[in-house]
């Protein structure tokens, strides 16, 4: 029988173990930023430490981001090939998001944007882009920029259609009291797998006018309203 004396002290390691393992994980992170910032295009990133680095993929436009451009020393030519097929793949992605949108009016202060997800189109997304990357490339390359790619592009193309997203759209009053504001719930529902559980995210926004990444929602939601009123 363990004592409670023992159980406290077994969480104890725990809890240090936990917080090391952050910290490892905080200067590594901090050491490879510092390694895009100061030697990026000048010197290889060693292989294992590529899966470790955290870059954006996509600056504004659902271009490539100009880190990753100059990490892998990668031409102008190369650049506007990749930029081609990101577009491609982004406008798919819209018409399949679009092709399955409904709609929930929960209230008249509340409506919910329903995305479903669409793991076999998404899976066709993922390999066009990962063969785009090689034919832009080179196997070689464009293996090492999908391998510091991929997680932010799984973020950007809804996970490449596993799992669903729920936009919901509601009046919040403002501080003030004086004016009522848009509230946006945004949450990303994907299911879970043999070794890790189901995950929920969800980011909030509250604003007077609706951020620009939502104006294609918003634009779904009043189709929607237009349909309905038709009916």
């Amino acid at each position: 029988m363990v004592s409670g004396a023992a159980e406290d002290r077994g969480d104890d390691a725990r809890h240090a173990l936990s917080d090391e393992n952050e910290r490892l994980r905080q200067h590594l992170d901090d050491l490879l930023e510092w390694i895009v910032e100061n030697l990026g295009g000048r010197f290889p990133v060693p292989e294992p430490m590529l899966a470790h680095l955290r870059i954006e993929a996509l600056s504004e436009g659902d271009a490539l981001h100009p880190d990753l451009v100059k990490m892998l020393r990668i031409a102008p030519g190369e650049e506007t090939r990749i930029n081609a097929a990101l577009a491609r793949a982004a406008r798919l992605a819209e018409w399949i998001e679009e092709r399955s949108a409904w709609v929930e009016w929960r209230s008249t202060a509340e409506v919910a944007l329903h995305l479903p997800g669409d793991p076999d189109q998404g899976e066709a997304i993922r390999m066009e882009l990962r063969d785009s990357f090689d034919d832009a490339l080179g196997p070689d390359r464009g293996a090492r920029l999908w391998t510091v790619a991929e997680s932010s592009l799984s973020d950007a193309f809804g996970a490449f259609g596993v799992g669903d997203r729920v936009i919901v759209f509601s009046l919040a009053t403002a501080p003030d009291g004086a004016a009522e504001q848009l509230r946006i719930r945004d949450e990303r529902r994907r299911p879970g797998g043999k070794d890790e559980p189901a995950r929920i995210t969800a980011e909030v926004w509250v604003a007077d006018e609706p951020p620009p990444a939502y104006a294609r929602h918003i634009r779904l939601l009043t189709r929607a309203e237009e349909g309905d009123a038709h009916e």
